[in-house]
Protein backbone atom coordinates (compact mmCIF):
# COMPACT_ATOMS: atom_id res chain seq x y z
CA UNK A 1 0.00 0.00 0.00
CA UNK A 2 1.44 3.42 -0.95
CA UNK A 3 1.54 5.96 1.57
CA UNK A 4 -0.45 8.67 -1.06
CA UNK A 5 -2.94 6.14 -1.06
CA UNK A 6 -5.10 7.37 1.93
CA UNK A 7 -4.73 10.98 -0.22
CA UNK A 8 -6.24 9.37 -3.17
CA UNK A 9 -9.03 7.50 -1.80
CA UNK A 10 -10.43 10.72 -0.02
CA UNK A 11 -10.22 12.91 -3.03
CA UNK A 12 -12.04 10.14 -4.97
CA UNK A 13 -14.42 9.96 -2.37
CA UNK A 14 -14.99 13.39 -2.70
CA UNK A 15 -15.04 13.70 -5.82
CA UNK A 16 -17.82 10.55 -5.68
CA UNK A 17 -19.72 12.37 -3.02
CA UNK A 18 -20.29 15.59 -5.27
CA UNK A 19 -20.92 14.18 -8.60
CA UNK A 20 -23.63 12.13 -6.63
CA UNK A 21 -25.10 15.34 -5.21
CA UNK A 22 -25.35 16.85 -8.61
CA UNK A 23 -26.76 13.55 -10.10
CA UNK A 24 -29.41 13.54 -7.12
CA UNK A 25 -30.33 17.40 -7.49
CA UNK A 26 -31.00 16.79 -11.18
CA UNK A 27 -33.05 13.91 -10.59
CA UNK A 28 -35.23 15.42 -7.97
CA UNK A 29 -35.50 19.20 -10.48
CA UNK A 30 -36.52 16.88 -13.36
CA UNK A 31 -38.75 15.20 -11.30
CA UNK A 32 -40.54 18.22 -10.32
CA UNK A 33 -40.33 19.61 -13.62
CA UNK A 34 -38.24 22.39 -13.13
CA UNK A 35 -39.98 23.53 -9.59
CA UNK A 36 -37.26 25.14 -7.55
CA UNK A 37 -33.49 26.73 -8.49
CA UNK A 38 -31.56 23.86 -9.22
CA UNK A 39 -29.07 25.68 -7.54
CA UNK A 40 -31.21 25.55 -4.11
CA UNK A 41 -31.40 21.24 -4.81
CA UNK A 42 -27.37 21.27 -4.93
CA UNK A 43 -26.97 22.96 -1.82
CA UNK A 44 -29.76 20.53 -0.18
CA UNK A 45 -27.84 17.56 -1.56
CA UNK A 46 -24.69 19.10 -0.40
CA UNK A 47 -25.72 20.35 3.27
CA UNK A 48 -27.04 16.58 3.13
CA UNK A 49 -23.68 14.49 2.86
CA UNK A 50 -22.16 17.21 5.51
CA UNK A 51 -24.42 17.00 8.30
Amino acid sequence: MSVRQPQVLQARALVSAALSCLDVAATVWTEVEGGPPLTNLVDDAFAAVRS
